[in-house]
C-alpha cells in the first residue's frame, strides 16, 4: 500500500512538473495565452461573490503545482 502511494505521489510530482512547464513555455511564446490569464485574473478579481473554499482550494493548487513542479523540473533537467 506504501508503495502505491509513493508511485501516485511521483505521478502527480511530474504531472505537475509538466503542466509547469507547458505553463511557462506557454507564457513565453504566444501572447494569446497571456492575455488570456490576464482575463482570468481579471474576471475572478471583480467577481463579488466567489466563496472562500475555491479561493483556498486555487491557492493550493497553485501552491502544489510551483513546489512540486519546480522541484521535478530541476531533477529533469540536472539529469
Amino acid at each position: 500500500m506504501i508503495l502505491l502511494i509513493r508511485i501516485l505521489i511521483k505521478i502527480v510530482k511530474i504531472i505537475c512538473a509538466f503542466y509547469l512547464m507547458i505553463f511557462s513555455i506557454g507564457f513565453i511564446f504566444p501572447t494569446h495565452i497571456r492575455q488570456n490569464a490576464l482575463y482570468l485574473y481579471d474576471a475572478l478579481s471583480t467577481t463579488e461573490n466567489i466563496p472562500a473554499d475555491v479561493w483556498v482550494l486555487g491557492a493550493t493548487i497553485l501552491f502544489l503545482i510551483l513546489w512540486f513542479g519546480m522541484k521535478t523540473l530541476y531533477k529533469l533537467f540536472t539529469t
